[in-house]
């Protein structure tokens, strides 16, 4: 995500706001997930704890334990950041947007029967291309499309995926938005951005299909369903971003050295 600055939702919704960078991004999710789906049964088969809903322990004991890990991953990132609690803490106008949010996410769990995530759309990207242009590999075989709900719309054709309609009502909004707007802003993507966001979103769109989605599916919708897998994924998120800053950081001071030198050498001739 922070290669490719932005998450699987985002770069849906940036699509949409004519962002051309975001379709870069897209490319590396769908290929990522494509890939995800071949290797999908191996990593189901390696060893794991066992599921873990903090709603079994009662809904007021879930939510007092999600609030507590909750306070304690903003003590955390207020300390690695320096950054006084105070500024993290959201105000009312905000407060106010996280409700109307959950509401929304809510109801799409319901209206579905299952929690948010716009994930499992990325390998149906490829889904077509796979069928028509290399039928030899038997896909109604593979594990991850031999699950239900991805069963049913590998019989049925992708339009019969609700999370497609979904994709396209977040595109077509966006978009609407951009073009209402009397002075859209275009990102201006550059030659040298083109690798980092398709390799972030390839990064992207395998992770998300092994865990489960991004930061709406995997994170958000784990923790509201009670699930201790959301804070985990988030534990392993932040690690990784941090990692990735860490690394962009000292990539940048040694070729700024090497520059450097380089200009001083070439001025000592």
């Amino acid at each position: 995500m922070a290669m490719a600055k932005t998450c699987t939702s985002g770069a849906i919704r940036r699509l949409g706001n004519l962002e051309w960078s975001a379709a870069v991004v897209l490319v590396g999710l769908i290929v990522g997930a494509t890939m995800a789906t071949f290797h999908f049964e191996f990593w189901t088969l390696q060893p794991a704890l066992a599921p873990v809903r903090l709603t079994e322990y009662g809904l007021w004991v879930a939510l007092g334990l999600n609030g507590f890990i909750g306070l304690l991953c903003l003590m955390g990132i207020a300390w690695f950041s320096r950054t006084p609690m105070s500024r993290l803490i959201p105000d009312n106008r905000q407060l106010v947007l996280i409700g109307v949010f959950t509401a929304a996410v809510t109801w799409f769990a319901i209206s579905i029967g299952r929690p948010w995530g716009l994930s499992p759309v990325f390998p149906l990207g490829s889904l077509n291309l796979l069928q028509d242009y290399f039928p030899d590999i038997d896909l109604d075989f593979m594990a991850y499309w031999l699950q239900p709900d991805r069963e049913s719309v590998l019989m049925e054709g992708v339009w019969s995926d609700v999370l497609v309609w979904h994709v396209l009502g977040l595109v077509c909004g966006a978009l609407s938005f951009t073009l209402w707007h009397l002075n859209p802003q275009r990102d201006g993507m550059s030659v040298k951005d083109v690798l980092p966001s398709l390799i972030g979103g390839l990064c992207m769109g395998y992770g998300a299909i092994l865990a489960y989605g991004c930061n709406i599916g995997g994170f958000l919708s784990g923790v509201a369903s009670g699930s201790l897998h959301g804070w985990l994924w988030l534990a392993f998120a932040l690690t990784g971003v941090g990692v990735y800053h860490v690394l962009q950081s000292l990539v940048s001071r040694a070729l700024s050295t090497s520059s450097s030198h380089s200009v001083v050498a070439s001025r000592s001739v």
